[in-house]
């Protein structure tokens, strides 16, 4: 197998798409008036033909023998125009994909890409807090893995804290595919995948199932196989059916003895062989590149160093199972294929071929989900050149995040406001203030995700970033619930009694807790938050609070100098609204909350 290397480019990512869009048209018009002419010059042969057999058959002035020439340029000619017509399909996906990419760069991804909600779990510690799947979401604007393998690893990295060494390597290869537009395009282009669930635990599941084909069941399947084309010869000679019925009684106890094992592998052939084509195609654009980051080197040098290349043997399977799946559903087929043996010959191959080579494929498996996902975050490191790799702290006694100009990267680019936020062991708590809609929110969604891009490997939407390996715990969201006969109220406290115990397991915790205690009294509230934020910087955790009680800010007094309270403002000219959405020191003194009823006509007059 030729192994190739990549070549790397630096250029705008704007730039470069404009160009391929520009190469694209070129081409697509060269392609199309290709068409045209193939379809103008099978018009005109198949008129030739026409005149050959009008000329043959009624003047009879020529010989019939002239048409194969015209049929053999016909055929010529419908092979070359599908060739032709299936580069115009390649050259229109690629035009779409670029025109896809450079409406992503401005902000126009929406409802354009796999949402994940197959991954939503309201009991995440943070997934659903901070809107990592679903639509709009952040899975949506990374996620450009074309099988089910890519999908679900993507998930797992965006769901899991990984360590520093496991982020440095992902990094690594982030920022060498990231240049790699070819082969990115190459995975963008393939032909559509399949969405069927399967994914690939149930792969590894269906390799390590045991379907027993004993080589006595295949030996007597041969013979009586042989026997079968003798007795139909027998058979067509007008010797009499004896011999042919006699095979088939024979072969009833053979079918039964093994009916239940070949039932069960054509039922798996159906349910995975759209996957393993998927796998095939995947594997076969990964195989033939070189890579020199290290994760990259790990995934892909057991591809390229097997005997059979990963692709091929994906291959042979799948046909396997596709025969099989043929012999055993094709009611036309299957009564020749039964009474030859067949399926038992391909059960037995495909026994063969999970025991001698079906170990390698838990290796193939995570090296398609591992390079598609990685695939995704370089995508996106390569059409967002400002931001940055955070650097991940391996030894960091204390939870630690610093970020300078962190910012939402789902927010877009022309409304994103910076800010900046530090938050360590000298300085546990951050206690945010403001009025409505001020982005008290957002800036702690800004956080939850600019953590969890970071322990993905993905860089973030910052100036700089330096962070510990720690996990998320959230409560920003909580709903009552008429079927579970809870209230609003329930559902918080359970929610922060999930954070407080995920602070007290460990490893170090970042807690980042919206409007916290809502739906109490104010008294409740202040006790029950000042006792809550005491145990989790007991812990050791990290993070911030938002509120719109200020008596909660007085928290931060009991606290000395680890914490501090900060907070944003909004001002109202000419009776409207607006937000500079910046961070500032201390508690705030504005409210907005009566302005913003009396600005949609609530009459709220405090003097009646």
């Amino acid at each position: 197998m030729e192994v190739q290397k990549i070549q790397k480019s630096t250029a705008d990512p704007v730039e470069i798409y404009q160009a391929k869009l520009t190469q694209l048209q070129a081409e697509y018009s060269e392609s199309e008036s290709a068409s045209s002419r193939l379809a103008t010059a099978r018009a005109v042969v198949f008129l030739f033909a026409v005149a050959i057999i009008w000329f043959s058959l009624i003047k009879m002035s020529i010989a019939f023998e002239w048409l194969l020439i015209p049929v053999a340029m016909f055929a010529l000619l419908v092979w070359q125009h599908s060739r032709a017509d299936k580069r115009l399909a390649k050259v229109q996906q690629a035009q779409r994909f670029y025109s896809h990419r450079m409406d992503h760069i401005v902000g126009n991804w929406q409802g354009q890409g796999q949402t994940g909600t197959r991954y939503i779990d309201a009991s995440h510690p943070y997934t659903s807090d901070l809107d990592i799947f679903g639509s709009d979401s952040l899975y949506e604007f990374l996620c450009c893995a074309r099988t089910r393998l890519g999908e679900d690893t993507l998930a797992q990295w965006l769901s899991r804290r990984a360590d520093a060494q496991t982020v440095a390597l992902r990094q690594d290869a982030v920022r060498e595919l990231s240049n790699h537009l070819e082969f990115r395009e190459a995975l963008a282009l393939l032909d559509a995948v399949s969405d069927n669930g399967v994914g690939k635990i149930d792969i590894q599941h269906w390799i390590q199932e045991d379907y027993p084909i004993k080589q006595w069941q295949r030996v007597l399947a041969t013979i009586l196989g042989v026997l079968a084309v003798v007795a139909l010869l027998i058979w067509a000679l007008g010797y009499g059916r004896w011999p042919l019925l006699l095979v088939i009684l024979l072969e009833i106890p053979l079918y039964v003895s093994c009916y239940r094992p070949i039932k069960k592998m054509a039922q798996q052939a159906q349910r995975i062989s759209s996957t393993l084509a998927d796998l095939k195609q995947v594997l076969g654009v990964i195989e033939p590149n070189k890579f020199d980051s290290i994760l990259l080197k790990q995934l892909t040098d057991p591809l390229q160093a097997t005997e059979s290349i990963p692709s091929v043997q994906i291959g042979k399977m799948y046909n396997l199972l596709e025969r099989l799946n043929q012999c055993v559903r094709n009611q036309l087929l299957m009564p020749f294929a039964l009474l030859f043996g067949i399926p038992v010959h391909l059960a037995f191959r495909l026994e063969h071929w999970r025991k001698h080579v079906g170990q390698n494929i838990e290796l193939w498996l995570d090296a398609v989900g591992q390079i598609e996902a990685l695939s995704s975050l370089a995508t996106h490191g390569f059409e967002h050149p400002g931001n940055t790799y955070p650097s991940m702290l391996s030894e960091s006694p204390s939870p630690v995040f610093s970020a300078l100009a962190l910012s939402h990267p789902l927010i877009p680019a022309t409304e994103r406001v910076a800010n900046d936020i530090s938050l360590n062991d000298d300085q546990q708590l951050v206690m945010v203030s403001g009025s409505n809609m001020s982005g008290k929110s957002t800036l702690l969604r800004s956080i939850g995700i600019g953590a969890v891009m970071a322990s993905s490997g993905a860089p973030v939407q910052a100036q700089h970033l330096e962070l510990s390996s720690f996990n998320i715990g959230c409560a920003m969201r909580a709903n009552d619930s008429l079927q579970d006969g809870s209230s609003l109220f329930y559902a918080v406290i359970t929610r922060l009694k999930s954070v407080v115990d995920l602070a007290k397991a460990g490893p170090p915790l970042l807690f980042l807790l919206d409007e916290i205690l809502q739906g109490t009294n104010s008294h409740d509230r202040l006790v029950g938050a000042k006792g809550v934020i005491h145990q989790l910087m007991e812990y050791s955790a990290i993070g911030l609070v938002t509120t719109h009680d200020l008596a909660l800010t007085r928290i931060v007094d009991s606290l000395g100098s680890n914490a501090i309270n900060i907070h944003f403002e909004d001002q109202f000219i000419d009776g409207k609204i607006s937000f500079d959405y910046k961070i500032r020191p201390g508690v705030t003194r504005k409210s907005n909350g009566l302005a913003l009823m009396r600005m949609i006509g609530l009459d709220v007059d405090t003097d009646s």
